[in-house]
């Protein structure tokens, strides 16, 4: 069973009208469990359930965690609560870090990508990278009304010199991502975080270069619509077998069924829902699992991943 935190915020700041940086303790001032460069928090929003958000403080510091969240009028209500609900003083219940985004172990230069909100798991990978020594840009691209904040606060980082800003007024108004892979050493390591059609135009120019682009998806596009044909879930242990309708998700009728499974985003990128299967076939339709993990077929995500006739997990 997962260990829980018991945390509250000691600090807040308005990087926009819609961007709150959160800075979170332990109630009783004790260390926090270590996290590493492009880890997230999950974090209980009251009266909405979990969330997670990438931590941007730096990976060394075990006294606080600091999370940057965006406020979506169009999202599941997570952010909208949090914004509603954040002040000095609140508590806040939380899951040790987990990491989906890890940076590599070795010495190659790097080249951070970010988006948006996107921009958040890779300012951890920059603390980290300045703090060995390696060489590293960070590319923000951002809108005219989140650049005056957000930049600022980058610019109080020790790695300033290295971050390079577009979007708003900024003579580079869009990040030109074919002249910037066209301008990167081919042994750089590529960290892309925001929209899709940014990580998708990443992966086509840095690709066309030899260049193999790891990335971190908020949303996962197509990936609801992706429910085409009933299947059937086998529950070991419990004689219980569910029925996955064509168009339903197989969280959706696991809960159906009274059977309990965590999840967050719900959209086949976080890996809250991560289930154990013991036999079928499976659809992965998810930005979690590796090629590998794909291949041998032990897990999925049932937020968005479909089974073939009937599978087996195991909860």
């Amino acid at each position: 069973m997962t260990s829980t935190l018991d945390l509250t915020i000691v600090a807040l700041r308005r990087l926009s009208a819609r961007i709150a940086l959160i800075e979170l303790r332990a109630e009783d001032g004790a260390a926090l469990p270590a996290f590493t460069a492009g880890a997230h928090l999950a974090v209980d929003v009251p009266g909405v359930g979990r969330r997670h958000y990438s931590l941007v403080n730096d990976p060394s510091e075990t006294h606080r965690y600091c999370i940057a969240v965006a406020r979506r009028d169009d999202g599941r209500g997570g952010s909208l609560a949090l914004h509603r609900q954040a002040r000095l003083g609140a508590e806040i219940t939380a899951s040790p870090p987990e990491n989906l985004f890890p940076l590599t172990e070795d010495e190659a230069p790097v080249c951070l990508v970010g988006g948006g909100i996107g921009v958040t798991p890779l300012v951890s990978m920059a603390h980290r990278l300045w703090r060995e020594g390696r060489a590293f840009e960070l590319h923000c691209a951002l809108t005219a009304e989140d650049l005056p904040g957000v930049g600022e606060w980058l610019s109080e980082m020790p790695f300033a010199e290295r971050v390079h800003f577009h979007g708003g007024s900024l003579p580079s108004a869009r990040l030109d991502i074919p002249a910037l892979a066209a301008r990167t050493d081919p042994a750089t390591q590529v960290y892309v975080c925001g929209p899709e059609t940014m990580i998708a135009e990443a992966e086509a120019a840095f690709g066309a270069r030899g260049m193999p682009v790891m990335s971190e998806r908020f949303t996962a596009p197509g990936a609801e619509a992706e429910m085409a044909g009933g299947f059937e879930i086998e529950i070991k242990g419990q004689g219980q077998l569910v029925s996955v309708a064509e168009g339903q998700s197989a969280l959706t009728a696991m809960r159906a069924a009274g059977i309990p499974v965590e999840s967050s985003c719900e959209a086949g990128v976080c890996g809250s829902c991560r289930t154990k299967v013991l036999s079928g076939q499976l659809e992965h339709h998810d930005y979690v699992l590796t090629p590998q993990e794909r291949a041998e077929g032990n897990v999925f995500m049932p937020c968005v991943s479909r089974g073939c006739g009937r599978i087996v997990v195991d909860l």
